[in-house]
């Protein structure tokens, strides 16, 4: 359990999604009926590859040819 005090209500689900838990990053945040939050953590989704096709990508140093 995490205990976040000195933080508008306004403001706290920015401050929980910017938690990192071991490479983990928040996917869902609700709020609970007795006024707590329930945190769902995942893979960050910078660190997922985002492609899902499995088609070959160029590197981030390619650079394609002019003709």
């Amino acid at each position: 359990m995490i205990t976040i005090t000195g933080v508008p209500e306004r403001e706290l689900p920015n401050v929980l999604r910017s938690i990192s838990i071991d490479g983990l990053t928040v996917i869902s945040i609700e709020k609970t009926a007795d006024g707590t939050y329930t945190i769902i953590y995942g893979p960050d989704a910078a660190a997922t590859p985002s492609n899902p096709t499995g088609s070959p990508r160029q590197g981030a140093g390619a650079r394609g040819m002019k003709k």
